[in-house]
């Protein structure tokens, strides 16, 4: 009878001992979903902002200006993304592929045409933190009030590094790249930033 009684006993200790094991496999389990889901959420908005931005440059909208700036960050609202700073930032560039005809076209002889055969930066326009994320494909400098690259046939700092692979632009072609960096500080840790990033091209 004892022995009954204590094996009865010993089940119900089980039971309670999974109930609050449960908790530390259920804790972690829940706290991954609603990460997951707040990352999820902030990849397809910034990811939205990044082709509505991207769509609107390919169109000539001028984003030196301060009203069409305003358009980008209020897509971004939620964000704290604001035209010079915030949370976020959106970096918008116009690319082309140096060709022989390019250099001949500028009174630039081929030999001394440093970019030829390049993909070169010809304008770059920032909107938001430009301290939270660089561009993946470079920065150009120096860059006019107009966002115009000077020089860009013989300046190497206006070379476009790793977008060839991307895109091969044919001659005369010109690719619009939107890039968009969002800071999600509702899901970085305390000691590192977290942050989602995206591109098209148009």
């Amino acid at each position: 009878m004892k022995l009954e009684h204590r094996k009865r006993g010993e089940r119900g200790n089980v039971l309670v001992e999974f109930a609050l094991s449960a908790w530390l496999l259920l804790i972690p389990l829940f706290l991954g979903m609603v990460w997951g889901g707040v990352s999820m959420g902030r990849g397809i908005q910034i990811t939205q902002i990044t082709r509505d931005a991207g769509h609107m440059y390919a169109k000539n909208v001028d984003f030196t200006q301060t009203t069409n700036k305003d358009i980008i960050t209020r897509l971004a609202l939620g964000t704290n993304m604001t035209n010079n700073g915030g949370d976020g930032v959106i970096i918008l560039s116009q690319i082309i592929k140096v060709y022989d005809a390019d250099c001949t076209a500028a009174s630039i002889p081929l030999g001394s045409c440093t970019n030829n055969g390049k993909t070169v930066f010809i304008h770059r326009v920032t909107i938001g933190d430009v301290n939270d994320q660089n561009s993946h494909f470079g920065t150009p400098t120096p860059v006019n009030a107009d966002g115009s690259v000077p020089n860009y046939l013989t300046n190497t700092n206006a070379v476009a590094s790793n977008f060839t692979p991307l895109l091969d632009l044919k001659q005369g072609e010109v690719a619009y790249l939107a890039e968009g960096y969002l800071v999600s500080p509702d899901i970085s840790f305390a000691t590192q930033q977290t942050g989602i990033y995206s591109y098209s091209v148009f």
